[in-house]
């Protein structure tokens, strides 16, 4: 896509992938721009295109959620099958705390054209929820999706969130989370993805700390946060930085 635009300053479209897949990669400050260069240059695309760079950009650019919802809703008048739209509806739902509704969005999207992605909020929501039996279930759905479709691009974050059910259960099972993050550590480390091996050593960690290995926990996350170049107010890092504090 960087070649599309040194060849095209003007594809939106092409900065509009750009943006998503900086935001991936938490390259925050790139992904922002990407989408503001195709928001200035939303009126030479489709209405479908057009639809799908404003939402984006009230969801990266400017973090006005309302707005984004009401893009995602609008958007799915006019394509009801887009199961795409359906997961990125579940994103804000998610962040505001709908998660009964970030559940049905999922699952309207993981009836139509399923994607290992739409697990992740499904998984999230469930647990949310206190419904551990089908947070439990949809993991193991996802896990069977990613295995037989070659989709491992979220596998650590289905690990991550298996130990998060585990522990989120009255009785808290220790043995079997901290087994399940140290999958999520592995898969991470294998597709090369800083985030969520961040998320997974966050979550580690905590559970290292809670049985008083503090040391141990601070040397596991430190050096992964420190990695990290840019992205510093997203939630993600904020966590990991007041963890480490924590920590000292």
């Amino acid at each position: 896509m960087k070649r599309a635009v040194e060849l095209d300053p003007n594809f939106a479209m092409a900065y509009t992938s750009l943006a998503t897949s900086y935001y991936n990669l938490n390259q925050i400050d790139l992904s922002i721009a990407a989408i503001k260069k195709a928001f200035e240059l939303r009126d030479r695309v489709t209405e479908r295109e057009r639809s799908h760079i404003t939402t984006l950009y009230y969801d990266i650019a400017t973090g006005e959620a309302e707005k984004a919802t009401e893009g995602y809703k609008q958007w799915l008048q006019i394509y009801p099958r887009d199961a795409n739209v359906r997961g990125n509806l579940a994103d804000e739902y998610m962040i505001a705390g709908r998660y009964q509704d970030a559940v049905d969005s999922e699952r309207a999207a993981l009836s139509g054209d399923p994607n290992v992605v739409d697990y992740i909020n499904l998984i999230a929501s469930y647990v949310a929820l206190n419904k551990f039996d089908e947070a439990q279930a949809a993991i193991k759905e996802g896990l069977a999706r990613a295995e037989a479709t070659g989709e491992h691009f979220c596998t650590a974050e289905l690990h991550r969130l298996r130990a998060r059910a585990c522990l989120a259960r009255d009785a808290g099972d220790v043995r079997l989370a901290e087994a399940a993050l140290d999958a999520a550590l592995a898969a991470a480390r294998h597709q090369s993805s800083r985030l969520f091996e961040l998320r997974a050593a966050c979550d580690l960690a905590r559970v290292r700390a809670d049985r008083g290995e503090r040391r141990n926990a601070r040397d596991l996350l430190a050096p992964i946060y420190g990695w990290f170049t840019e992205g510093f107010k997203t939630a993600d890092l904020k966590d990991a930085k007041a963890l480490i504090g924590d920590l000292a």
